[in-house]
């Protein structure tokens, strides 16, 4: 008997959507699952840590261009490709597969509804919807989301159980906190300028500072912020043992950071519907401090009144939802059946997520909401 094969597109803007795609490659290896993998959105140059994927396919994408902290709408079509891209879609031979997944990728969605291969889309945008905090007003971005990957079935992860198909967050559940007898804070702010971020960390002269950059190829000292290139086992290292987090309101770090009880202070990109959306949520259960803007006050008062936290627990998702499309791939499962299992699948994991004793589910955590600096 062949082994089931799929195609796994995974988006390539952030590094959360290549993180949950290491953890489902690892639960694939293990059920002997065939798998290949279509990257996309930014230069094949930039991808780092690549192991786990083999010998993966890089494709043109669609993603956004931002400049200092802001979603730059003018730049990000000027950038764009849409003949490559449209090319790429349709060339793209989806029907050698049993199954097609996109992690917010629109290659292989594309591909997969013009060739009519079963697809299924992850993603934490997909539990954006009417139940969730999110802004409104925005028609373009709800458009995007609801068309940006067309599939068969969609899959939402979010740190609170908005709608019946929401998953709890996808984490490596081998991560532990490390205590550490040197406080710092670790920074990992892509979206802002970089050089202005050092700046801004270089007056806070009581704390010591670890930012991991996208513009850096080398780690360098520059008074008392240390900066690494980026680095999955590197960052992992400095996660594991940080007194607190500061990043942009992406959805992956921010929940290892509640897993491993990292305090949080976030600031979202201002324009990326996604992002406001998340500090949303995260003000309202409480879960991090939100800024509109980073400045030295804001920032001092975090670093000196956050603590430890209690953690709150996710069970290994990776592993029930890998065996889920093994199902799925198998034939197991009938398309009608598909949306009933998921959400007794739902049901099961958030039973299993251990939050702190005694704390409500929408109120976790110590955090607070602070106005622009």
């Amino acid at each position: 008997m062949n082994q089931p094969s799929l195609l796994y597109g995974v988006q390539g803007t952030g590094n959360g959507h290549i993180s949950r795609a290491r953890l489902m490659a690892t639960e694939f290896a293990r059920l002997d699952v065939q798998v290949e993998y279509l990257f996309s959105g930014r230069a094949q140059a930039s991808y780092f840590d690549m192991e786990e994927f083999g010998s993966p396919q890089y494709g043109t994408g669609l993603s956004f261009k931002t400049r200092q902290g802001r979603i730059r709408k003018l730049q990000t079509l000027k950038c764009s490709h849409p003949l490559r891209y449209a090319t790429e879609v349709s060339t793209l031979r989806t029907d050698r597969y049993s199954l097609v997944i996109s992690d917010f990728e629109p290659t292989v969605a594309w591909a997969a509804q013009l060739r009519r291969t079963p697809s299924l889309a992850l993603g934490h945008q997909y539990a954006l919807t009417d139940g969730a905090p999110r802004p409104q007003g925005d028609p373009f971005a709800k458009w995007i989301i609801r068309h940006f990957t067309p599939a068969n079935q969609r899959i939402g992860f979010h740190w609170h159980p908005y709608d019946r198909l929401t998953l709890p967050p996808m984490i490596d559940t081998d991560l532990s906190p490390i205590s550490n007898s040197q406080s710092f804070t670790l920074v990992y702010l892509p979206f802002e300028d970089q050089q202005e971020t050092v700046a801004l960390l270089q007056q806070l002269r009581g704390e010591h500072f670890v930012l991991y950059s996208p513009e850096t190829a080398q780690e360098t000292q520059s008074g008392n912020v240390s900066i690494y290139p980026l680095s999955k086992l590197g960052f992992r290292h400095h996660l594991q043992r940080c007194s607190r987090v500061i990043c942009n309101t992406g959805f992956e770090l921010i929940a290892e950071a509640l897993y491993l009880g990292k305090p949080v202070m976030s600031k979202p990109l201002s324009g990326q519907f996604e992002q406001i959306a998340n500090a949303m949520a995260l003000s309202e259960l409480q879960l991090a401090t939100i800024t509109r803007q980073l400045g030295v006050l804001n920032l001092d008062k975090f670093i000196a009144t956050t603590k430890a936290q209690p953690r709150i627990v996710y069970p290994n998702v990776a592993k029930e939802l890998a065996e889920f499309c093994l199902q799925r791939v198998n034939g197991d499962m009938r398309p009608e059946e598909c949306d009933v299992a998921l959400a007794a699948l739902a049901a099961r994991l958030w039973s299993d997520v251990v939050q702190p004793s005694g704390i409500d589910s929408l109120q976790t955590g110590q955090a607070q909401t602070l106005a622009a600096a």
